[in-house]
């Protein structure tokens, strides 16, 4: 079986985290994977290099493609190399639908990472992919409860695979002692709190310095590290704008981070106070480092997290402050181990491998 993971860009994300823990996986489960970005609208790869085990395209090194282009590139590579399944994520959907009508015999899968009002984006977005889910026959991949939900009253369909996300095991990176020194200067005795996510509206980091500002008045030596890409909404630039004015208060920003999992493992806490979500990446890579997260109650959180842990309301500030604090004064020892076994038997990218595969063998059979 050949696999085409395509994606729109290979930038710093949850969704290309994924695509390349699966793929890597994939490949030592005997399928052939083939990875495909469009364009390379950053200075550097994150995740996707050439000598990884998989392989790995970008269809434009410099400048931007036309939709056009996109299509007949795609399609071209999907011939050359003989490609039985299409899995597409974020954006990429929106360029390949026409190809599906093209190629029968080419199963097409697209993973919705996110709720689908919100992933679709905007009307031109939905009617894609009401035409895709349905008539284009095309396969949907919905990644917690919630996102099934949404998809099923978003687009009147019930003809989704529903496969949480997965994470391969993290471990400390090169880079780790370097950072553990640099933490040790910036907070030796204080408590430590991280959040890792683009700056937008739907992270809401500004419910969570509330929140930090509010615990570190009566805990000065806390740390609070924010790291991860700006983004084009009008939020992003004010939240940075605010994160960096509040250096004297324990705040710190990383920007965007390669091998985020390092500090995951250096901090005591990971806050996550979004607006809504799927199932994020960055929870299940904070379970399997034993970092204790403090969440609002959104998208497939609770799912993971009920048994568990406590969470707060989202968007709201008390519930948020009391979270933290309940948290940051109790004994986690025995969280953190509920935490990292939870993630070990239902989130290792080896079982959310192994499902995917189940459902391209069902619909190639």
């Amino acid at each position: 079986m050949r696999v085409l993971i395509v994606v729109p860009e290979n930038k710093l994300g949850g969704a290309e985290k994924l695509v390349y823990d699966l793929a890597t996986e994939w490949q030592t489960q005997g399928i052939e994977v083939h990875v495909l970005a469009f364009e390379n609208r950053i200075n550097k790869p994150y995740f996707f290099l050439p000598e990884q085990s998989f392989k790995y395209t970008m269809l434009q090194e410099q400048g931007k493609l036309s939709k056009a282009s996109i299509i007949k590139k795609t399609l071209a590579y999907i011939d050359k190399e003989k490609i039985d399944i299409v899995h597409t994520h974020l954006s990429a959907i929106n360029y390949l639908f026409p190809i599906s009508l093209l190629r029968k015999k080419v199963a097409f899968f697209h993973t919705i990472h996110n709720l689908a009002e919100k992933e679709a984006v905007n009307k031109v977005g939905k009617i894609i992919r009401k035409w895709a889910f349905g008539l284009g026959g095309w396969k949907a991949v919905t990644i917690s409860t919630e996102c099934r939900q949404s998809y099923r009253k978003w687009y009147s369909k019930s003809n989704d695979y529903l496969i949480p996300n997965g994470l391969k095991d993290p471990v400390p990176s090169h880079l780790y002692e370097e950072r553990k020194t640099q933490l040790d200067k910036l907070a030796p005795q204080g408590l430590r709190f991280v959040h890792l996510g683009r700056l937008s509206h739907q992270k809401n980091q500004a419910l969570l310095l509330k929140a930090f500002l509010h615990f570190q008045a009566t805990h000065p030596s806390a740390l609070l590290l924010i790291g991860g890409p700006e983004t084009k909404e009008p939020v992003s630039t004010e939240i940075l704008k605010e994160i960096k004015s509040l250096a004297h208060r324990g705040v710190h920003w990383l920007g965007p981070v390669e091998f985020a999992s390092d500090y995951l493992f250096l901090s005591d806490f990971f806050c996550l106070s979004s607006r809504f979500e799927g199932l994020p990446i960055s929870l299940l890579e904070a379970m399997a480092c034993s970092c204790v997260p403090i969440c609002t109650a959104v998208g497939g959180i609770p799912e993971i997290l009920t048994d568990v842990i406590s969470l707060a309301k989202p968007k709201n500030e008390e519930s948020y402050i009391a979270l933290m604090q309940e948290l940051a004064m109790a004994e986690n020892a025995d969280k953190k181990a509920a935490l990292r076994m939870v993630y070990l038997r239902d989130y290792s990218i080896q079982e959310c491998a192994r499902a995917y595969i189940q459902v391209f063998k069902s619909v190639k059979a």
